[in-house]
């Protein structure tokens, strides 16, 4: 699987808005229209309160202008205005208390609390593109500890409950995906030189990815580390190598290690600039040198542009996309004739493909993986803004995803041979069928879509479980409301009247 996007580098975060201390009510003529009934006691402090709010604006100011200023950045406008507020407002409070005008100051300042208040609790306004500091608390994305399947699995390691075993060909590969619960069957074969070790990736010994809903395994026939992905409920996707067993050290140390240097290719504007998962499409010279192609490829993408530098099985007559293409010539009669090498029934003429844990580069594994790289992307995204206090449009386009309103049609429908021979097929529909009444949001159609509900099984993924209280409620009202709205609402209307409400049913079930 490619990844890739480009490194950011943010500086300081700006500080929530400051709260100012609220004020009580006098009992005599509830804190409002003069100063009688208030004591002396009550007057000091007001005037402590009074000057703790200075104090505390004074160093909101500094915060909010100094945090940039050192490095020569102009405040964004939405910050620009909100420091230049609060100066504002710590010079009205100097002058009314130099006038003596107290009882002034405390009607101006019950009624700034409230909107103080209210703008604190919004979200800051940003866009899709824009970079979260998901290194900083609370989410601390660069620290040590995480809670994924390859952190579990290191414990287990750890503690003796499991042990890797490795053979001559494959090294650790296929003790590991048994570990992981990845089956074989979701191999995917990528030929083009677009990942790490591209001296070792060709079309004759491509890269194989391996993938359940939560972790990926790369692996190159050759290359002395393992590569995996995995997804944890706050910090997102995370990045690990495993050491491969070599010649001259036959035993190596069961450690998964942290890659962030990955982060270079894999946290920039291609996955929503949070760490994630890319797909490409790059069709390739006779080497696997890409030439031409797409840096992104998901569930949206038309058929005809996808798996450019791919192996792809199973594709019937008639479905077009740029998988098996290979060298310039292959591409040249791709123009001319497109999809004339889509159909592909077997990858026996790979000279090395007995190395491989199986045989084959399934289509609808292909299919899945499009949609899912995609989907954990955006709720990874989703969940970051929530945690830090932020909102682009990111949750609306969760929302399109996982109701697959921008899929395009399958160009020719699987044919039956294809889907009941299909190992893969078999052992992802049978994963947690939980949607109720005999259906599952992990049955296929492959008729005309790739899915019979249109509805995602990764809104049983940890990573959307996971996102905070209120971001995973909007994110179900906004489902609810879809699927019951009569007429069909944007976003919902490529979805029948009978589909919406069976749909409406099962997130009922589930929220």
């Amino acid at each position: 699987m490619r990844h890739a996007s480009n490194c950011e580098v943010s500086g300081p975060a700006l500080t929530d808005p400051v709260r100012v201390t609220e004020i009580p009510a006098s009992p005599s003529n509830c804190g409002l229209g003069g100063s009688a009934g208030w004591n002396s006691f009550t007057t000091e402090k007001l005037r402590t309160q009074i000057r703790d709010t200075k104090v505390a604006i004074d160093a909101q100011v500094r915060l909010e202008v100094g945090s940039f200023s050192h490095e020569s950045t102009r405040l964004p406008e939405s910050q620009e205005l909100a420091s230049c507020g609060l100066v504002s407002l710590r010079r009205s409070i100097s002058l009314m208390c130099d006038m003596g005008g107290l009882s002034i100051f405390v009607a101006v300042l019950l009624a700034l609390c409230g909107s103080v208040a209210a703008q604190a609790d919004e979200p800051k306004r940003i866009e899709i593109t824009d970079f979260v500091p998901y290194g900083r608390e609370p989410v601390e994305y660069f620290a040590a500890k995480t809670n994924d399947a390859v952190s579990r699995l290191q414990e287990r390691l750890q503690s003796g409950t499991v042990k890797l075993t490795a053979d001559s060909s494959r090294g650790y590969l296929k003790s590991l995906l048994a570990e992981l619960r990845i089956p074989t069957s979701s191999q995917l074969l990528v030929f083009s030189k677009t990942a790490r070790n591209p001296d070792l990736i060709g079309p004759k010994h491509p890269r194989a990815i391996y993938f359940n809903d939560e972790v990926t395994v790369g692996w190159v026939p050759g290359a002395l580390e393992l590569e995996l992905t995995a997804s944890d409920p706050e910090k997102g996707i995370t990045f690990y190598t495993l050491a491969q067993p070599t010649k001259d050290a036959p035993s190596t140390e069961l450690q998964f290690h942290r890659k962030d240097q990955c982060l270079a290719c894999h946290a920039g504007r291609s996955t929503f600039e949070v760490p994630g998962l890319l797909l490409r499409a790059f069709q390739t010279d006779a080497s696997g040198k890409p030439v031409m192609g797409y840096s992104v490829m998901n569930q949206d993408s038309p058929y005809e542009k996808r798996w450019g530098g791919w192996f792809v099985v199973g594709t019937p007559p008639g479905f077009d996309h740029r998988g098996n293409l290979i060298g310039n010539e292959d591409n040249e009669l791709d123009r001319d004739e497109p999809g004339f090498r889509a159909s592909r029934r077997n990858l026996n003429d790979l000279e090395r493909l007995n190395e491989y844990a199986t045989d084959t580069s399934d289509i609808i594994a292909h299919l899945v993986l499009a949609h899912q790289t995609h989907g954990l992307n955006l709720i990874a995204r989703v969940g970051l803004e929530a945690r830090f206090h932020r909102r682009s449009d990111a949750e609306e386009k969760l929302v399109r995803c996982l109701v697959f309103a921008d899929e395009p049609r399958l160009p020719r429908p699987l044919d039956a041979a294809t889907i009941s021979k299909s190992e893969y097929r078999a052992w992802f529909e049978s994963q947690r069928p939980t949607a109720g009444a005999g259906r599952s949001l992990r049955q296929f159609d492959l008729q005309t879509r790739v899915f019979k509900h249109r509805l995602s099984y990764l809104i049983e993924h940890p990573m959307f479980v996971g996102l905070p209280a209120d971001c995973r409620a909007r994110l179900f009202a906004r489902l609810r409301a879809g699927f019951s709205s009569q007429p069909a609402a944007p976003g919902f209307d490529h979805l029948s009247e009978a589909e919406r409400s069976t749909l409406h049913e099962i997130v009922k079930s589930m929220d």
